[in-house]
């Protein structure tokens, strides 16, 4: 994952590369914010994966072949989604479970990656659990974030208390007043 303006705007980066790179950016990310919020659990961070979903998505896939092409490309899809692929409803209970149920806040499940359907796993991406990787994918988000001073704040600080000693103990951040929404 290239972690610079200009590499995030590669136009060489196309298609599945880019997906791939999201993902991964996205569980490191997930990562990040966990360990950073470990102690205070003030916010709760899981990465998921909703599986194989059958959606239009892949129409994009098709106008990239050939007309003659297209047809056959369209009957493997289909008969990839017949075979593998959930349903959108089923491939939402995933990330329903992570924001919605008791067990995982009140059991402080955090720093995770679930598969369907609602399934503790390993990511298999060596980055995945790269722990210099993810703080600068951290550094790197918080640069591009620097317009948002309360978006920094809030993912910084997560909770009052420790904005209001890093607004008083010199840290040189500052919090405005209300700047924190709970998260839970």
């Amino acid at each position: 994952v290239p972690l610079t303006k200009k590499g995030i705007n590669d136009p060489q980066l196309r298609g599945v590369r880019r997906y791939g790179m999201t993902k991964l950016a996205n569980l490191a990310f997930s990562n990040a914010l966990a360990s950073r919020h470990a102690r205070d659990q003030i916010i709760i961070s899981n990465a998921c994966h909703p599986g194989i979903v059958a959606t239009n998505l892949t129409q994009g896939v098709e106008k990239a072949f050939w007309s003659v092409l297209r047809k056959p490309i369209r009957k493997i899809i289909d008969l990839r989604n017949y075979l593998f692929a959930y349903t959108p409803h089923v491939a939402s209970l995933t990330p329903l479970y992570l924001a919605t149920s008791p067990e995982v806040s009140r059991s402080g499940i955090t720093g995770g990656y679930f598969i369907p359907i609602a399934t503790r796993s390993e990511a298999s991406h060596v980055k995945a659990s790269d722990k210099a990787f993810e703080e600068r994918l951290w550094q790197f988000s918080l640069d591009l974030l620097r317009r948002y001073p309360s978006v920094v704040n809030q993912l910084q600080c997560g909770d009052r208390q420790a904005c209001d000693q890093k607004e008083t103990g010199g840290g040189g951040m500052k919090v405005r007043s209300g700047a924190r929404r709970d998260v839970s």
